[in-house]
């Protein structure tokens, strides 16, 4: 329920750099900061630069044009494909053998089969805290999707009541085909 090592590396390396430009572009880290200290830097850090990324628009293209003669041609495709992510709160309902289902919290439901970078998500998510509610980016990735690895978690107890209505969401939408394996 994880992507490969390789990808994982690499996934996490393109973000990283990814976040670190967004956070100089829109002053959320200060300037001196060097690339390898805002590695050590603490989840909110990253959190706050991936919000930077996103609000007031997405620096994806920005990000490509500042530094695109220094990525592979590959490098360049995977930051591109990430124009199409998904960001958002969703509820992490089940975990299957290949994926793990998250739901959107919109009002047009849409289920999303996820998997993890270096952890499998059930380690992250035991089965017992099933349903949970968290904030992430789903991001694409050579035709699978994977959480950004930002996962911040809502203190909410989902009851039994709505645990069984969203357990009934997802066979409808199980049903009807409609799970997203790719973005």
């Amino acid at each position: 329920m994880q992507v490969h090592p390789d990808a994982a590396a690499k996934i996490i390396d393109l973000h990283q750099q990814l976040l670190y430009f967004a956070g100089q572009r829109r002053k959320v880290l200060a300037k001196k900061l060097t690339y390898k200290q805002f590695l050590d830097k603490p989840l909110g850090v990253k959190a706050d630069c991936r919000e930077a990324l996103y609000e007031p628009t997405p620096l994806f293209d920005d990000f490509l044009e500042a530094v695109g003669d220094q990525l592979s041609p590959e490098d360049k495709a995977i930051v591109s494909d990430w124009k199409r992510h998904v960001r958002g709160s969703f509820v992490v309902l089940k975990h299957l053998k290949k994926h793990t289902i998250f739901l959107n919290t919109e009002k047009r439901l849409k289920a999303y089969a996820v998997l993890g970078l270096t952890t499998d998500l059930p380690e992250l998510f035991p089965n017992y805290a099933l349903p949970m509610y968290v904030q992430t980016v789903l991001l694409p990735y050579k035709g699978l999707i994977v959480c950004d690895g930002i996962l911040l978690g809502y203190n909410v107890l989902i009851g039994p009541n709505m645990s069984r209505n969203m357990k009934a969401d997802y066979e409808k939408v199980k049903k009807a085909g409609k799970i997203i394996a790719a973005l």
